[in-house]
């Protein structure tokens, strides 16, 4: 494994590939701390960011279910334990259709590249707002979507808004249980019906 300056990383690449790992992790805690509130130029993390790269999907929801008893989604690339020493990560490469899926949506440039670049800045917006001290557990809802948001923003190219527009939009359009979508934006925080789930 390497230690950079807010992330471990363990894996089966080299060295090196696992400090070019490490220090995009960085670069990107950098970026996104700040943005949500947390002080900029400071570690986010109690000690650090553990991020464990696993060949496959299998292997991260054996671990998942081992470590931490919790049975991880089919389609994610990566889940996130909060634990008192930091943020422990089980990240997955994409399978080939996820890689298939994001290539009709890209101009050009490696797909599993964008979305392992993609998956590292959800990753490590997760993380940020899991450490940010609030008075309740942000919704799942919430903290994917600020998640998604911001790897749209910081990753180059990134071909998030052409892979979901037209299912945002139907979405927008849509009625949900009856009610316009803009419902959401009159509630208070501690309203119970802000929890979608």
């Amino acid at each position: 494994g390497v230690r950079t300056a807010s992330t471990v990383v363990l894996g089966l690449e080299s060295l090196e590939s696992l400090a070019r790992d490490g220090v995009a992790f960085d670069r990107l805690t950098s970026e996104i701390a700040p943005r949500l509130g947390l002080l900029s130029g400071r570690n986010p993390f109690p000690g650090a960011m553990l991020v464990m790269e696993v060949v496959d999907h299998d292997t991260l929801r054996l671990m998942a279910g081992t470590i931490f008893d919790h049975e991880a989604p089919l389609d994610d690339d990566s889940i996130l334990f909060p634990t008192d020493d930091g943020p422990f990560v089980i990240m997955a490469i994409p399978n080939k259709d996820r890689i298939a899926a994001i290539s009709a949506g890209m101009s050009g440039g490696d797909p599993l590249e964008m979305l392992q670049s993609l998956e590292r800045a959800r990753i490590v917006a997760r993380a940020c707002l899991v450490q940010a001290h609030t008075r309740r557990s942000l919704p799942a809802w919430l903290v994917e979507g600020i998640a998604e948001y911001l790897a749209s923003i910081l990753i180059k190219d990134a071909p998030i808004d052409s892979i979901r527009r037209e299912r945002a939009l139907r979405s927008m359009r849509n009625e949900r249980n009856g009610r316009p979508p803009g419902w959401i934006l009159g509630l208070d925080g501690d309203d119970e019906r802000f929890d979608l789930d």
